[in-house]
């Protein structure tokens, strides 16, 4: 009954593609994307994928710990993104979601947790959704993991780092405005453990100092972070499968 019921619902209002927004028939396995706008997505090859942080992070970072990108900031992901992120078109999420969990198992790093970039409340506000948490609370579905983007949090209110294009006032306009509570609800003990792995995930990176800035506080509570970019403004050094820089 419940199979039927799905069937007749897709006949009444078909998929329609996160991309065109046009009806569809999802391509095999992904969600409701046509297989044209898949095709032209641009992913990142497997080379690329994978990226020392930058040298902004050097003083607190785990040496280990890298940034995974999906693909580059060009259409017609970049569309997507604008209208995910100031538009609610927020299904997009999911789609982007899938894309990175694709790309973790293509990696095989393993996570304990999720967390996303975190807004300012007043922007959070203003807004009505982060679309970069949006993102993380799928992704954590995906992955069977706890999505922990409430114990990061924003304690400054910043500009928009898309306003400025300086890599040293990008680095500076975030830099001590994110915080890290581990604290369980009891204060017992953290909800993350010294020594855990989170993969934090934000939507657009191009120099790197807000997905930095976020993860300083977590490495600085012993956490190694894996840093989780949907798309890449600007090409980055790249680094081996071994994680030497190349």
């Amino acid at each position: 009954m419940k199979r039927w019921l799905n069937q007749l619902i897709r006949c009444v209002y078909p998929p329609v593609c996160a991309i065109c927004r046009r009806p569809c028939q999802p391509a095999n396995g992904w969600p409701a994307i046509c297989r044209l706008c898949l095709a032209k997505m641009p992913l990142l090859g497997i080379s690329e994928e994978r990226r020392p942080w930058p040298e902004m992070a050097d003083a607190d970072r785990h040496p280990d710990d890298l940034i995974f990108a999906c693909m580059a900031y060009e259409e017609p992901i970049r569309s997507a993104l604008i209208r995910l992120k100031f538009f609610d078109e927020t299904d997009i999420a999911e789609l982007v979601a899938e894309l990175l969990y694709r790309l973790i198992r293509r990696t095989r790093a393993k996570g304990h947790a999720v967390m996303a970039v975190p807004l300012h409340p007043a922007r959070l506000r203003e807004r009505g959704y982060n679309q970069s948490s949006l993102i993380a609370a799928a992704l954590a579905r995906k992955l069977e993991l706890p999505d922990r983007s409430e114990l990061l949090v924003r304690i400054r209110a910043t500009p928009q780092q898309s306003l400025l294009t300086d890599r040293r006032f990008r680095q500076e306009n975030v830099r001590g405005a994110f915080a890290f509570h581990n604290e369980s609800p009891s204060g017992a003990k953290p909800l993350i453990r010294p020594g855990s792995t989170v993969w934090l995930v934000d939507d657009i990176m191009t120099t790197g100092a807000t997905l930095t800035e976020s993860a300083r506080p977590l490495w600085r509570a012993g956490l190694h972070v894996y840093g989780l970019a949907a798309a890449l403004v600007s090409p980055v050094t790249t680094v081996s499968s071994k994680g030497h820089p190349t």
